[in-house]
């Protein structure tokens, strides 16, 4: 594995200072999330783990391989296609990050678990809208993986589940239903700045990993709604799954 050297756009110092943790396997795309991280106005250290050769077989496992490397205050994990659209948008993150040292920040999440929850968002290019909020963040339910993040003690105490996320989704669903049981609170920003430029896809790896997470936590939640998707967990699960197979033809679930 080659891994990308940390990259500061500024001296880190103080407890301003956040680390940003990508897993790429696209070099170019990678290259575009570093050149829109120096455009911001605050410092940040920058850990690529470069993927391309498909050493790491989930985002879990690429995570914890590297959360122990973290050595500022804050860490944000980032998809690959992340871009900026203001250079004031990663402080402001940070700062916002500061208020409540415990909670989960991120960029979009639904409000509950129920199947018609509003998704916030402050993506820029999001269908969802957020202008109706007036404060700084707003509380939800689980957070989209494509930019979250937290005290680099917290995600050090957290980490993520390799056995259940034992893919490339819902690592941050899974990392924020155990934060949320643990107490922390989760937090999507307001305002836009930010954009991602892919929506991601839903494979069989995909149907897997929301079977693992129904059983994971029938007990605690009777329903999870994330940014993308809606299920029932334990033994109403099962029959949801097939009942969306017979209605997309059998294709999914």
């Amino acid at each position: 594995m080659l891994e990308q050297p940390k990259s500061n756009s500024a001296h880190v110092s103080g407890d301003n200072s956040v680390t940003v943790v990508c897993v790429y396997n696209d070099l170019h795309q990678f290259e575009q999330l570093k050149a829109s991280l120096e455009s911001q106005d605050v410092a940040f250290e920058l850990i690529g783990i470069d993927n391309s050769g498909a050493e790491y077989k989930s985002a879990a496992s690429a995570f914890n391989s590297h959360i122990d490397a973290i050595d500022t205050p804050w860490v944000i994990f980032s998809h690959q296609d992340i871009r900026f659209d203001s250079p004031g948008y990663l402080g402001r993150f940070v700062a916002l990050m500061k208020e409540d040292p415990s909670a989960l920040y991120g960029v979009a999440g639904p409000v509950s678990p129920a199947k018609r929850a509003p998704v916030l968002s402050s993506i820029s290019d999001s269908k969802y809208v957020y202008d109706s909020l007036k404060g700084k963040t707003a509380d939800v339910f689980v957070l989209d993986e494509c930019f979250f993040g937290c005290a680099a003690d917290v995600a050090r105490s957290l980490r993520f589940d390799e056995a259940i996320c034992d893919g490339w989704h819902f690592y941050a669903v899974d990392f924020c239903l155990r934060a949320r049981l643990a107490g922390h609170s989760i937090r999507v920003l307001d305002g836009k700045g930010v954009r991602h430029l892919s929506a991601g896809t839903k494979n069989a790896s995909f149907y897997d990993m929301e079977r693992k997470l129904s059983a994971r936590y029938a007990k605690e939640f009777r329903w999870i709604r994330t940014t993308c998707t809606w299920f029932p967990t334990g033994l109403l699960y099962g029959p949801f799954s097939f009942l969306r197979r017979l209605r997309h033809g059998g294709r999914i679930g």
